[in-house]
C-alpha cells in the first residue's frame, strides 16, 4: 500500500511541477516506481487531476478517509525487459490467458490438459511478448514445454486487453517442434474495468513496453446498481488494484477475476 514515503522516494528522481498532495492538478516525471507486484523502471510521467486530500486525516494517519472524492491518474510508463520478466502481475495475467488458450486447444490434439507453469515472460525482437513455460498434461510426467509469441491488442475503447496474433510452439527445443497458428484470440481477453483505460500499448525489444493509461483512484469500492454485462472472458479491475495500492479502499485481497475474497 502507498504511504507518503512513496512520494518522497520516487518523485525526487524526476522533475515535479507541484507537490502532489498540495495541488488538485499535478504533473511529475519519474525514473522508477515500485509497487508490490509491479516495477516500472523505464521512466515516464504522470498527471494527477482532482486530488483533494483531508490534511487533518493525513496528520492523524487516518488512511481510509484520506481523500474526499475520486481522482484520476494519467500516465506514460515504460516497462523494461527486467520489469516484464520480474512482474508478478504480468506473470499472473499471462498465466490466466495461456491456461485457457491451452485448455481449449489441447482436447483437439488428444491431450489431457491440467494447467501451465510459466518459466519467464520476455520481450521478443519481433515486438511481441515471448512466454516460455510447461503445459502439465496427463500424457507426460515431465509436461510439454511450449513457447507463446504474441502481441497485445486493445479493444472496447481501451478497457479490454487481448492476445494479438499469437503463435504457439509445442516442444520448441526438439527436432520436431509443433507450430500451432491461433489467429487473434478474442475469446481469451481481459476486461480491466471501467475505472482504467489503456490509450496505447507498444512493445519494443530495445525500449521495452510503453503504456499510456488512465486510472480512476477511488476512496471506496464502486457501487453498481445493475450488472453492466460481460465484455470479456475475464475481469481484472485495475482501478480497484491501484486504489488498493494507494491505500484508499479494501481491495487489497482482489483475486485475478477482480472479485473480493472477503
Amino acid at each position: 500500500m502507498l504511504h507518503f514515503s512513496f512520494c518522497q522516494s520516487i518523485f525526487p528522481l524526476g522533475q515535479i511541477s507541484s507537490l502532489p498532495f498540495l495541488s488538485p492538478s499535478s504533473q511529475a516525471k519519474f525514473n522508477l516506481i515500485v509497487l508490490e507486484n509491479l516495477q516500472i523502471s523505464g521512466g515516464g510521467r504522470i498527471e494527477i487531476t482532482g486530488l483533494n486530500i483531508r490534511l487533518l486525516a493525513l496528520l492523524l494517519a487516518r488512511r481510509l478517509s484520506l481523500i474526499r472524492r475520486p481522482f484520476e491518474v494519467w500516465g506514460q510508463y515504460v516497462l523494461t525487459q527486467q520489469d516484464v520478466s520480474a512482474s508478478k502481475l504480468i506473470r499472473d495475467m499471462v498465466q490466466l490467458l495461456v491456461n485457457n488458450v491451452l485448455r481449449t486447444l489441447f482436447p483437439s490434439l488428444h491431450l489431457t490438459f491440467f494447467d501451465v507453469s510459466i518459466d519467464s515472460v520476455q520481450i521478443s525482437p519481433l515486438r511481441k511478448l515471448a512466454v516460455y513455460g510447461t503445459a502439465n498434461i496427463a500424457e507426460s510426467d515431465a509436461g510439454m514445454p511450449f513457447t507463446l509469441l504474441t502481441g497485445v491488442g486493445l479493444a472496447g475503447d481501451g478497457h479490454i486487453v487481448y492476445l494479438d496474433k499469437p503463435e504457439l510452439v509445442l516442444n520448441p527445443q526438439t527436432t520436431l517442434p509443433v507450430k500451432v497458428p491461433l489467429g487473434s484470440i478474442r475469446a481469451f481477453d481481459v476486461d480491466i474495468g471501467d475505472n482504467a483505460r489503456i490509450e496505447s500499448l507498444e512493445i519494443d525489444d530495445i525500449r521495452g513496453v510503453s503504456v499510456t493509461a488512465r486510472t480512476l483512484i477511488t476512496p471506496a469500492p464502486p457501487f453498481q446498481v445493475t450488472d453492466m454485462g460481460k465484455r470479456a472472458a475475464f475481469m481484472y479491475d485495475m482501478g480497484a488494484f491501484f486504489s488498493s495500492f494507494f491505500g484508499f479502499t479494501h481491495f487489497s485481497d482482489l483475486d485475478l477475476n477482480g472479485e473480493s475474497k472477503r
